[in-house]
């Protein structure tokens, strides 16, 4: 957890509010959090009874207050400009949604990819929804709620369902799709 945490506070990127919520976990998470939480402002961590993924992101929701979201996992890391670089193709091709791609690593011996020489696709929801159903690597980082840099007015309408499996699916699939939002925007894949 203590990697991911740093992964997030090394961003370039620091325009941040860093929500963490501890779904009542049983070991030394929560302390740890909240150590981060007293050396950097930004960061904001919420203890509470295990309620599930669905219940932790709709939460996450609605107290952002900033204008997107990105998701990441405790267990994942990021390279220290992805927000900064999702950020700026989401300005360069007014898309609503800038999706990376992920690599499996380890912590102690993963380095990340030059990603100067990375191209930038600009797609429309078709396409988006399209990439969801192919069986492949990248169906899986566009069903995925991590990896992406999504404007939070997306979510208007939108809650991750309780007690499903796979229930980013659901969520994805309309974000894509576009029941909660004009279905003329862009969507970007870096």
């Amino acid at each position: 957890m203590s990697y991911c945490i740093e992964s997030v506070l090394r961003q370039t990127y620091k325009n941040l509010e860093i929500l963490i919520i501890d779904d009542g976990s049983t070991d030394n998470s929560y302390n740890i959090c909240k150590k981060y939480a007293n050396t950097d402002n930004r960061i904001k961590v919420i203890h509470q009874e295990n309620h599930g993924i669905s219940y932790v992101r709709n939460f996450r929701v609605k107290l952002a207050k900033g204008n997107y979201i990105f998701w990441i996992d405790s267990d994942d890391y990021i390279k220290e400009n992805i927000i900064e670089k999702l950020y700026e193709n989401l300005i360069k091709c007014d898309a609503d949604i800038s999706i990376c791609d992920f690599i499996k690593g380890s912590e102690t011996d993963y380095i990340f990819p030059d990603s100067n020489n990375i191209a930038v696709e600009c797609f429309d929801n078709k396409r988006g929804l399209e990439l969801i159903y192919k069986n492949d690597h990248y169906s899986f980082i566009m069903a995925a709620s991590w990896a992406k840099l999504i404007k939070k007015d997306l979510y208007n309408g939108l809650q991750y369902p309780d007690g499903k499996i796979f229930e980013y699916k659901t969520v994805l699939n309309k974000l894509y799709y576009g029941e909660t939002y004009p279905l003329n925007r862009k969507k970007l894949i870096k």
